[in-house]
């Protein structure tokens, strides 16, 4: 069997779809990619075959431009182009790359869709136009959907694809694809009962490339730090910011305390004077980190949440007005996993959350609860039982036999 991966090219999206593609490929199927050029090298090394946008090749797939209608059928195009020279009985997208959905339609290729790690659409029962959200992220995420599925509706008339009118229910819609891999566990989602019956829990799915850090002053400072026996936190500044943003707080709260502070901020460097206790890069791998972590400070993106969940580490977390974020929350909180510290709702800002004193003391109380420690233990062992790449390979196959 013939699968394309057509992935929003950011690690976030690539990397999941990596493992899973590596889990076909070891069952014989043959694999190709269908993303943006800036992740080439990467899927070089993990041996797929990265097929270009068109004769002339460039930017695709693109995380910033993800909801622009052009943006989205320069993606039909990319996966029309990959699917005339690699020939798909399945096309794999990911969450919010919609074009994959639309080629699908206009060419009756099935469509499977790696999901995050929370079910970003709303689940009532009922019509869109009749849903009243009980929650921020019921909020946000009734706001996303009907984005998202304008967007849809408005590629398929520029491409004159025939589209569907309104979806009768939020359990029956096109952004759902034939199956859904949701990078979860009934013990972190919930009332799993209410998900659309393409849906299914196929655990993180992880992966990060092979590596050490090839910084010296990066492996120095962590050696240092593990020594030290002080709490080692992972940080991951959200991309989009926030408002009010929290970095300025983390910095003052936690300079100079008996804790390190290790993470990724891609516009903040150590040359901009960061406290001794930091230590900042664009990217520094998980998986060099976590082994050694007390918890992390996330925005509640899926990736540093995945990997805190299976490493058994509590979350500090700081939305910053995202769908993704917000759903994160609830379900971490339900799970008894994290803390959270909201920067924004949809009626006011909180600057007093992300206050130097505040973040002080959310710091201190992830990791002096034993009970976020215990909780998220137990996730972890969730996590570790269940399906991963090899349930997602066995439903991928499903989909591509019964077509």
């Amino acid at each position: 069997m013939r699968f394309l991966f057509c992935p929003i090219s950011s690690h976030g999206y690539v990397y999941p779809a990596v493992r899973v593609a590596l889990e076909l490929r070891q069952r014989g199927h043959q694999v190709a990619f269908a993303t943006g050029p800036a992740f080439a090298t990467t899927l070089a090394q993990a041996e797929f075959e990265r097929l270009p946008r068109g004769p002339v090749d460039g930017e695709s797939f693109s995380l910033r431009l993800w909801n622009y209608p052009l943006e989205v059928v320069r993606q039909v195009k990319h996966v029309e182009y990959a699917s005339r020279r690699f020939a798909p009985d399945v096309l794999v997208a990911s969450s919010l790359a919609i074009g994959p959905l639309v080629a699908a339609r206009r060419h009756r290729l099935p469509v499977a869709v790696l999901g995050l790690a929370t079910y970003i659409w709303p689940l009532a029962a009922v019509a869109p136009a009749e849903f009243q959200p009980r929650t921020l992220a019921e909020k946000r995420a009734a706001t996303a959907f009907d984005e998202t599925l304008r967007v849809y509706g408005e590629v398929c008339r520029i491409l004159h694809t025939p589209v569907e009118g309104p979806p009768a229910t939020y359990q029956n819609h096109p952004l759902v694809g034939d199956l859904f891999l949701l990078r979860s566990v009934a013990e972190l989602e919930g009332n799993v009962d209410e998900l659309p019956a393409q849906v299914h829990l196929v655990g993180d799915c992880a992966w990060e490339p092979a590596t050490q850090s090839e910084d010296l002053a990066v492996t120095t400072w962590l050696e240092e730090a593990v020594a030290s026996l002080e709490p080692l936190l992972y940080v991951q500044h959200d991309s989009g910011g926030g408002i009010p943003d929290f970095w300025p707080g983390l910095v003052e709260g936690l300079g100079g305390e008996p804790v390190r502070i290790v993470g990724t901020h891609r516009k903040v460097s150590q040359a901009d004077g960061l406290p001794a206790n930091f230590l900042i890069r664009p990217h520094i791998p998980y998986q060099i980190v976590l082994p050694h972590a007390q918890a992390v400070i996330t925005a509640g993106n899926s990736s540093l949440s995945l990997a805190a969940f299976t490493q058994g580490l509590p979350l500090l977390l700081i939305p910053v007005g995202k769908n993704e974020g917000e759903s994160m929350v609830e379900r971490c909180q339900r799970a008894g996993v994290g803390i959270c510290r909201p920067t924004q709702d949809l009626e006011r800002l909180y600057p007093e959350n992300v206050s130097a004193d505040s973040l002080r003391a959310a710091v201190h109380e992830v990791i002096g609860r034993p009970d976020l420690r215990q909780n998220a233990r137990r996730l972890q062992r969730a996590f570790q039982q269940a399906g991963g790449p090899p349930l997602a390979a066995e439903l991928l196959e499903r989909l591509a036999r019964v077509r």
